[in-house]
């Protein structure tokens, strides 16, 4: 529509994209959900060859802070939920080869696995502060010695 001036007036806008996130007119986040869902499978597909079964870290570092953007002002409802857990579940497939036929028994064997991982990421994280402990323990042994000769 024209205005008095010659220019147009700009449309009211249904969806918007700002600081990174879709903002909808109605609010709700299934746009924003299904949309973070396909940038995630880009980031994954772009990098999934240099990913292996034994890097699910590197999974969470780079594919899921790319899909869980923004994820604070969502509002999920349980269909938007199974999305997320498909999607999860798609990615853990791809990486540990696993054919999709394979439904029931690739949801306990994926999980399984990342909790197994999980496991060993707490243990060596365990182990480097038990080390570190022992490191200052034996500092503070000799600096007590020290200053015993010394006095």
């Amino acid at each position: 529509m024209l205005n008095k001036g010659g220019w147009k007036e700009p449309k009211a806008s249904r969806q918007l994209i700002y600081l990174g996130s879709l903002i909808t007119s109605n609010g709700k986040s299934e746009k924003e959900i299904l949309r973070r869902i396909g940038i995630a499978k880009t980031a994954f597909t772009s990098m999934a060859n240099t990913l292996t079964s034994e890097e699910i870290r590197s999974l969470k570092c780079s594919v899921w802070s790319t899909l869980l953007f923004g994820c604070e002002t969502w509002t999920i409802s349980k269909a938007m939920e199974k999305r997320l857990v498909a999607t999860e579940m798609w990615f853990l497939r791809w990486m540990l080869r696993i054919s999709w036929m394979k439904k029931a028994q690739v949801k306990k064997d994926a999980l399984d696995r990342r909790r197994q991982d999980e496991r060993r990421e707490r243990e060596a994280q365990h182990a480097a502060r038990e080390a570190a402990w022992a490191q200052a323990a034996q500092a503070a042994q000799a600096a007590q010695a020290a200053q015993a000769r010394n006095n």
